[in-house]
């Protein structure tokens, strides 16, 4: 027989050796699983830079002109530049760069750097370096606290020194940061009243201080015999040799004059401008990284029992406390898929056994986690790795593997129920099968490739989704044309017929067709009106771009009413840990004082360090309090900070699975400034009257006052005062320099000079020595010191000043809805916006530009799978027929969101663009069948009555089963995967319902009697069509 001689029946003749090539498939699919890289996120570059500068001393106005405007200049060169933003404050300029999304970041950042050295030349020389952060994504793998009752931070400093040794020494680990860290400081604080007494500087006090701290080899002394080395100590050991000191001499008595004469000498912590908290308790953290593509899972276990040693090594008064721990996670996420796993599958055999019987179902079961194992196989040679999406994407895929093997089983068992030998029927099963189940897996795989392509970071966050299920349903379609038919000759017999006409939902359809085919325009215009009004109901659902993370974390930002005392900040955050103290979902809570946390979280904002900004991280447990989720919550802390908090505010956020940023954003700028007040405050105003609404905010800022020192440049000259003596002098009095180093075992502490100004008089009172004639000048005799009007923070947007008012969305409302009625009561108000311009950010920009983009992709997948079904069936007009599923799944999409109270997310709308490969497979196996039917003779009416009556099993078996596949997904409580899995559901179930019926109808509508061949008949279809029949 020449059909023996083919691929196929080499295959099934030499069974044992692909039994033997599956086994071993099998067991490099488990070590694969096992080495394969595993983390929570997927990894993203974000397309933002924050480059930070510091001017010290340097007035906002400065800044802005000298510093900010510079950087903004020169960074329009970085290639891919979109937008810019910048805060710049008193010694401080911050530029925050982003870039298109489909452009090349790691060029981009090469050439960033180029061009910020550049500009380092065209700021201020008194500037500090120009830093630039890239790694904004960058993510602490681990963060671990140190802290306990009564341990100062040097301590705890240098017990972290000591983890930080031992836990950087473990393989996977990249490295150990310490953060928190209070440096020990000599601190001089020079008391003006008696600095003035003698003819002394601030300045040359720093000098003196230089001078006498050094160290000079002095050589050796040597004979002919020996040579023996002299030293000379000059360095300072002890606070007394500080105090000790002499820095003058009394024109009176001769006697000399000591540093502690005219200072109060101490240890002191050197800056205290950001500060950590564990518990309300001093902590220092350690934050870890992992190295790339590695299984953190197993580097965590070492890591974890490396801590327990170190914790038995350690006082028990000393707490170690996992702030966070990503292997944890890691590993509850993959626990949670394999229970999804082991549901779904469990869920799809059932629903095979019932609809196969047991050896059919035995065989077609075989294809799930063979399959499975073959997509971590490749998972692993192409390097994507096990993380939440990637996961998201096997459990999608899961209820799709056993389809392809669903459908030779039928055309198989077909064949042998009418006597034809297993070798035989094998061959003629999978011939027939072959093409179709060929481009129904092209039609997927093309669905989902052009996910592949949507740029920027919610592109590279959901990439992994459509990698795994085209490798997932490719190993599917592989697996069935191999071990499929091979367990097919082993184990099935002829099947008693059984009369599936008797069946109710056969009976239903068979009457549906059979009404459809009477009247078959009125069929087609109720599914165009049924499509119609889906489309309306899609207008009215919820519009969301990315839910909030489900994590068990939130954060809380605060913001003081002193902009420039930390300990103001650190009672606020008090007030504000109290608080927390009693709720009972609160387990744990970390704090920052001066800045924010470590990163804990992939879509963190990077804080901008201040005095009066602090940050705690809240972790909760929901089973121990009454609230349901993290939204209600939130809520309820949220309402008892405002009404609590005394001399600050506090903001309770979500960690957000998207970029992060507040969901209501309009920003304002314009020339005139009290128009661009006025446009603020109405802007605010009709926000906060929106329903939905919440913590409504802007950063306009009014002016304050600063003490300005105005010197008369032509007195100080004619007394022989410098510009630099009064700038220099002053700039030690109230900011404090370093004048040296102590060096003592091994460790270096700053040695601080500063003064004992702390009001408008001392300073007036403080006495500038001239560098020239050598006297001294009170300041108050050179000029006066008066209060000006100044402008703290400068906001710019693309270099032009700007205003931003913000606002949070309370949980069952819609930022889309609310920025909508924004803007029709911004155009009834009548407020005059001409010479202002307007810009919306916020959730509703995003959900623009990204659903664009999605939908881009989808329209380009509709182009690739016309053109597959067109090849397939030589026809243009076949596959148009089949593209009515389409719109036939929106109606069940529509339905199903509604159903369940889903908001048409991101995800939503992913689950929308993968389920038109889903739903255009259902109908190419009729049409395949039609044709075929056709071929042999039968009238168009036949022929579509033949392919329903034939195909019905396998076409509602394997939409069940895919149905079926994704209950775990979509009960799982994931606010990130349950839109788009009910949308996968709903979508296919609805629309295989209606594809039993709609599309043989339009078929015979549309399609002439011809005379020959069908256009969309394979030969190999003509062959075997007549034994089918």
């Amino acid at each position: 027989m020449n059909n023996k001689k083919g691929l196929i029946y080499h295959i099934i003749s030499n069974w044992r050796f692909t039994i033997f090539f599956t086994i071993l498939t099998m067991a490099l699919g488990i070590y694969s699983y096992y080495i394969v890289p595993k983390q929570e996120s997927p990894d993203i570059s974000a397309p933002f830079a924050v480059i930070t500068t510091i001017y010290p001393g340097a007035a906002p106005e400065d800044v802005e002109k000298l510093v900010t405007r510079v950087i903004e200049d020169e960074i329009r060169e970085v290639p891919g530049y979109k937008t810019s933003q910048s805060i710049t404050k008193n010694s401080l300029s911050v530029v925050v760069l982003e870039l298109h999304n489909d452009v090349d970041v790691k060029e981009a950042w090469n050439e960033l750097g180029q061009i910020l050295d550049g500009a380092q030349g065209k700021i201020p020389a008194e500037c500090f370096d120009i830093e630039a952060d890239t790694k904004l994504s960058e993510t602490a793998g681990m963060i671990i606290s140190l802290s306990g009752a009564g341990y100062t931070y040097e301590q705890l400093a240098d017990y972290a020194e000591q983890f930080k040794s031992r836990l950087a020494k473990i393989d996977g680990i990249s490295r150990f940061t310490v953060t928190g860290v209070q440096n020990k400081a000599a601190r001089i604080e020079v008391k003006i009243a008696e600095l003035n007494k003698y003819n002394i500087s601030l300045d040359e006090l720093v000098s003196l201080l230089q001078a006498q701290n050094l160290q000079i080899p002095s050589g050796s002394l040597s004979d002919q015999r020996v040579k023996v080395n002299v030293s000379s100590p000059g360095l300072f050991t002890s606070l007394s040799d500080l105090e000790n000191m002499i820095i003058d001499v009394s024109a009176e008595t001769g006697a000399p004059i000591r540093l502690q004469d005219l200072a109060d000498i101490r240890w002191d912590i050197e800056d205290a401008d950001y500060q950590l908290k564990h518990n309300g308790q001093n902590a220092i953290m350690l934050s870890g990284f992992f190295k790339e593509n590695r299984n953190i899972l197993l580097v965590g276990e070492d890591v974890r029992a490396e801590l327990d040693r170190l914790k038995a090594e350690l006082p028990p008064e000393l707490i170690v406390d996992e702030v966070v721990y990503q292997p944890t996670d890691v590993d509850k996420s993959v626990a949670e898929f394999f229970k999804n796993l082991l549901e779904g599958m469990a869920l799809v055999l059932i629903v095979v056994f019932l609809g196969m019987g047991f050896k059919n179902a035995l065989v077609a079961s075989t294809a799930v986690p063979l399959s499975i194992v073959i997509t971590f196989i490749a998972m692993h040679l192409l390097g994507i790795q096990l993380q939440e999406i990637s996961i998201a994407g096997l459990i999608l895929a899961l209820g799709i593997l056993v389809d392809d093997a669903i459908v030779i089983i039928d055309a198989i068992q077909v064949h042998i129920d009418q006597g034809l030998e297993k070798m035989e029927a094998c061959i003629r099963g999978m011939k027939q099968a072959m093409i179709p189940v060929f481009s129904a897996t092209l039609t997927i795989a093309a669905a989902f490739s052009p996910m592949l392509f949507v740029p920027g970071p919610a592109g590279e966050f959901l990439r992994s989704l459509p990698q795994t299920v085209i490798i997932a349903v490719s190993a599917s379609f592989l697996v069935a044309i191999t071990v499929t038919p091979v367990l097919a000759y082993l184990f099935f017999d002829k099947l008693k017929k059984e009369d599936d006409e008797r069946t109710p939902l056969r009976r239903v359809y068979g009457y549906a067709l059979q009404i459809g085919m009477q009247y078959k325009k009125s069929t087609v215009c109720a599914a165009i009106l049924l499509i119609a009004i889906a489309g309306y109901g899609a207008l009215q659902l919820q519009i969301e771009f990315f839910p909030k993370a489900d994590k068990n974390v939130f954060y809380i930002n605060l913001y003081s009413e002193n902009a420039s005392d930390i300990s103001a900040t650190a009672r606020l955050a008090e007030q504000v840990e109290g608080i927390l103290q009693e709720n009972e979902e609160i387990i744990s809570y970390s704090t920052a004082l001066g800045g924010g946390l470590p990163k804990f979280y992939i879509t963190l904002p990077k804080a901008t360090p201040a005095k009066d900004f602090g940050q705690i991280m809240v972790k909760v447990d929901l089973a121990k309090g009454e609230f349901a989720n993290n939204e209600d919550l939130a809520l309820h802390l949220q309402e008892q900070l405002d009404q609590h908090l005394i001399g600050g505010s506090a903001n309770v956020l979500l960690l957000e699975k998207a970029m992060p940023g507040d969901p209501l954003e309009v920003r304002v700028s314009g020339a005139d400034p009290l128009q661009v007040r006025d446009g603020v405050a109405l802007i605010r105003r009709e926000m906060e009257g929106i329903p939905g609404t919440m913590k409504v905010a802007d950063d306009y800022v009014a002016g304050e006052y600063e003490f300005v020192v105005d010197v008369d440049t032509e007195r100080a000259t004619t007394m022989g005062i410098t510009n630099y003596d009064i700038q220099r002098q002053i700039n030690i009095a109230l900011s404090g320099a370093e004048a040296s180093l102590f060096r003592i075992a091994g460790n270096e502490y700053p040695i601080l000079v500063q003064s004992d100004v702390k009001s408008k008089e001392d300073l007036e009172n403080l006495a500038i020595k001239s560098s020239l004639a050598g006297h001294k000048i009170l300041l108050k005799q050179l000029g006066n010191i008066h209060l000006q009007a100044t402008v703290p923070t400068i906001n710019k947007y693309d270099g032009v000043q700007a205003v931003t008012i913000s606002g949070k969305v309370q949980p069952g409302f819609s930022a889309v809805t609310i920025e909508n009625t924004l803007k029709q009561r911004l155009t009834q108000s009548g407020f005059d916006f001409s010479g202002l311009t307007v810009s919306y950010e916020g959730e509703a920009k995003d959900i623009k530009d990204n659903f664009g983009s999605l939908g881009t992709t989808a329209i380009f997948a509709l182009f690739l799978i016309y053109v597959i079904l067109m090849i397939q069936f030589r026809s243009f007009l076949q596959p148009a027929i089949i593209f009515i599923t389409i719109p036939l799944s929106v109606i069940g999409v529509v339905a199903g969101l509604m159903l369940f109270a889903q908001p048409l997310s991101f995800t939503a709308l992913v689950g929308v663009v993968s389920l038109m490969g889903l739903v255009i497979r259902n109908a190419i196996l009729l049409i395949e069948f039609i044709n075929l039917a056709r071929e042999e003779g039968m009238s168009i009416d036949e022929a579509c009555h033949f392919a329903v009556n034939r195909r019905y099993r396998p076409i509602i078996l394997a939409a069940v089963t895919t149905v079926i596949g994704l209950v775990p997904l979509a009960f799982s409580g994931s606010d990130l995967f349950t839109p788009m899995s009910v949308a996968l559901m709903s979508g296919l179930l609805i629309s295989t319902l209606f594809t039993l019926v709609v599309v043989p109808v339009l078929y015979s509508l549309l399609v002439r009697e011809g005379k020959g061949t069908a256009p969309g008949a394979s030969a190999a279809g003509k062959r075997e069509m007549g034994q089918s029949v």
